[in-house]
Protein backbone atom coordinates (compact mmCIF):
# COMPACT_ATOMS: atom_id res chain seq x y z
CA UNK A 1 0.00 0.00 0.00
CA UNK A 2 1.25 2.92 -0.64
CA UNK A 3 1.01 6.33 1.06
CA UNK A 4 -0.59 9.21 -0.59
CA UNK A 5 0.89 12.12 -0.77
CA UNK A 6 -2.04 14.36 0.85
CA UNK A 7 -2.20 12.19 2.93
CA UNK A 8 1.13 12.62 4.11
CA UNK A 9 1.17 16.03 3.87
CA UNK A 10 -2.22 15.83 6.62
CA UNK A 11 -0.02 13.56 8.62
CA UNK A 12 2.71 16.52 8.76
CA UNK A 13 0.25 18.74 9.70
CA UNK A 14 -1.33 16.94 12.24
CA UNK A 15 2.38 15.64 13.73
CA UNK A 16 3.22 19.55 13.71
CA UNK A 17 0.52 20.36 15.35
CA UNK A 18 0.51 17.78 17.75
CA UNK A 19 4.38 18.81 18.20
CA UNK A 20 3.21 22.43 18.55
CA UNK A 21 0.64 21.55 21.13
CA UNK A 22 3.63 19.54 23.43
CA UNK A 23 5.34 21.84 22.89
CA UNK A 24 2.82 24.21 24.03
CA UNK A 25 1.50 21.92 26.67
CA UNK A 26 5.65 21.82 27.92
CA UNK A 27 5.83 25.35 28.24
CA UNK A 28 2.81 25.33 30.58
CA UNK A 29 3.87 22.93 32.36
CA UNK A 30 7.36 24.70 32.99
CA UNK A 31 5.53 27.61 33.68
CA UNK A 32 2.75 25.58 36.56
CA UNK A 33 6.54 24.56 37.73
CA UNK A 34 7.81 27.63 38.32
CA UNK A 35 4.44 29.09 39.63
CA UNK A 36 4.85 26.37 42.09
CA UNK A 37 8.17 26.74 42.94
CA UNK A 38 7.51 30.50 43.32
CA UNK A 39 4.40 29.84 45.85
CA UNK A 40 6.16 27.66 47.47
CA UNK A 41 9.07 29.82 48.01
CA UNK A 42 6.82 32.21 50.19
CA UNK A 43 4.85 29.29 51.67
CA UNK A 44 8.48 28.02 52.89
CA UNK A 45 9.77 31.75 53.86
CA UNK A 46 6.91 32.16 56.15
CA UNK A 47 7.10 28.35 57.67
CA UNK A 48 10.64 30.02 58.73
CA UNK A 49 9.49 32.87 59.89
CA UNK A 50 7.01 31.34 62.06
CA UNK A 51 9.49 28.87 63.45
CA UNK A 52 11.65 31.54 64.47
CA UNK A 53 9.44 33.19 65.88
CA UNK A 54 8.09 30.69 68.50
CA UNK A 55 11.44 30.40 69.38
CA UNK A 56 11.92 34.03 69.98
CA UNK A 57 8.79 33.75 71.77
CA UNK A 58 9.94 30.47 73.78
CA UNK A 59 13.44 32.15 74.90
CA UNK A 60 11.40 35.37 75.72
CA UNK A 61 8.98 32.82 78.26
CA UNK A 62 12.02 31.54 79.61
CA UNK A 63 14.03 34.90 79.75
CA UNK A 64 10.46 35.89 81.75
CA UNK A 65 10.41 33.03 83.85
CA UNK A 66 14.43 33.87 85.18
CA UNK A 67 13.07 37.64 85.31
CA UNK A 68 10.44 36.78 87.45
CA UNK A 69 12.50 34.60 90.00
CA UNK A 70 15.73 37.31 90.38
CA UNK A 71 12.62 40.12 90.87
CA UNK A 72 11.14 37.84 93.52
CA UNK A 73 14.88 37.40 95.18
CA UNK A 74 15.09 41.26 95.11
CA UNK A 75 11.92 41.64 96.50
CA UNK A 76 12.44 39.46 99.20
CA UNK A 77 15.68 40.90 99.44
CA UNK A 78 14.49 44.65 100.08
CA UNK A 79 12.16 43.70 102.78
CA UNK A 80 14.45 42.09 104.44
CA UNK A 81 17.00 45.40 104.26
CA UNK A 82 13.75 47.34 104.68
CA UNK A 83 13.18 45.43 108.61
CA UNK A 84 16.78 45.89 109.43
CA UNK A 85 16.85 49.37 108.41
CA UNK A 86 13.92 49.42 110.99
CA UNK A 87 15.35 48.24 113.58
CA UNK A 88 18.19 49.94 113.22
CA UNK A 89 16.08 53.21 113.42
CA UNK A 90 14.31 51.81 116.34
CA UNK A 91 18.08 51.28 118.54
CA UNK A 92 18.71 54.69 117.37
CA UNK A 93 15.68 56.08 118.41
CA UNK A 94 16.52 54.09 121.86
CA UNK A 95 20.23 55.32 121.96
CA UNK A 96 18.86 59.09 121.74
CA UNK A 97 16.59 59.11 124.38
CA UNK A 98 19.18 57.26 126.45
CA UNK A 99 21.64 60.26 125.60
CA UNK A 100 19.13 62.78 126.48
CA UNK A 101 18.44 60.99 130.06
CA UNK A 102 21.93 61.14 130.38
CA UNK A 103 22.60 64.50 128.98
CA UNK A 104 19.62 65.18 131.83
CA UNK A 105 21.49 63.76 134.70
CA UNK A 106 24.81 64.87 133.81
CA UNK A 107 22.98 68.97 134.05
CA UNK A 108 21.71 67.39 137.37
CA UNK A 109 25.38 66.35 138.18
CA UNK A 110 26.87 69.47 137.38
CA UNK A 111 24.86 71.71 138.95
CA UNK A 112 25.77 69.81 142.08
CA UNK A 113 28.94 69.44 141.84
CA UNK A 114 28.72 73.35 141.41
CA UNK A 115 26.68 73.82 144.60
CA UNK A 116 23.46 74.55 143.19
CA UNK A 117 21.53 71.93 144.82
CA UNK A 118 20.52 72.43 148.23
CA UNK A 119 20.89 68.44 149.52
CA UNK A 120 23.90 68.40 147.82
CA UNK A 121 25.42 71.72 149.87
CA UNK A 122 23.69 69.84 152.62
CA UNK A 123 25.90 66.62 152.55
CA UNK A 124 29.55 68.68 151.03
CA UNK A 125 28.75 70.54 154.68
CA UNK A 126 28.22 67.37 156.46
CA UNK A 127 31.51 65.67 154.85
CA UNK A 128 33.75 68.49 155.84
CA UNK A 129 32.56 68.45 159.14
CA UNK A 130 33.61 64.95 159.59
CA UNK A 131 36.64 65.71 157.74
CA UNK A 132 37.67 68.40 160.71
CA UNK A 133 40.26 67.08 163.20
CA UNK A 134 38.22 65.82 166.51
CA UNK A 135 39.87 67.64 169.99
CA UNK A 136 42.27 64.74 171.89
CA UNK A 137 40.36 62.34 174.57
CA UNK A 138 40.19 63.92 177.67
CA UNK A 139 38.80 62.68 181.22
CA UNK A 140 35.39 63.94 180.47
CA UNK A 141 35.55 62.37 176.79
CA UNK A 142 34.83 59.12 178.87
CA UNK A 143 31.87 60.49 180.86
CA UNK A 144 30.09 61.75 178.12
CA UNK A 145 30.84 65.40 178.10
CA UNK A 146 34.08 65.51 175.90
CA UNK A 147 34.34 66.91 172.40
CA UNK A 148 33.38 63.69 170.58
CA UNK A 149 31.62 65.29 167.30
CA UNK A 150 27.70 64.96 166.77
CA UNK A 151 26.72 62.34 164.31
CA UNK A 152 25.51 63.67 161.53
CA UNK A 153 21.88 63.98 160.89
CA UNK A 154 20.17 61.31 158.88
CA UNK A 155 19.09 61.93 155.18
CA UNK A 156 15.48 63.14 154.64
CA UNK A 157 13.89 60.03 152.62
CA UNK A 158 13.65 62.29 149.42
CA UNK A 159 17.67 62.55 149.36
CA UNK A 160 19.70 58.94 149.22
CA UNK A 161 23.39 59.58 149.43
CA UNK A 162 25.60 57.17 148.21
CA UNK A 163 28.30 55.05 150.19
CA UNK A 164 31.06 57.65 149.10
CA UNK A 165 28.95 60.59 150.06
CA UNK A 166 27.95 59.41 153.54
CA UNK A 167 30.27 60.84 156.42
CA UNK A 168 32.43 57.57 158.21
CA UNK A 169 30.73 56.97 161.33
CA UNK A 170 32.65 58.69 164.59
CA UNK A 171 34.24 55.31 165.95
CA UNK A 172 36.02 55.14 162.64
CA UNK A 173 36.65 58.71 162.37
CA UNK A 174 38.97 58.47 165.94
CA UNK A 175 40.76 55.11 164.76
CA UNK A 176 41.80 56.89 161.49
CA UNK A 177 42.95 59.58 163.27
CA UNK A 178 45.61 57.48 165.76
Amino acid sequence: MGTRPGQTCLARQERDALTREVEHLSGRLAAAHDSLRLASQPHAFLLEELEAVKLRATQAETKVAALQVALTARSNEVEALTAERDALRSDLDGLLAQRQALEGMKAVVVKALAGGLPQVQQAAAMAAAARKPAPPFTSTTIIGEGGLPLAPPLPTPSVELSSQQRPPPPLQQQQQRR
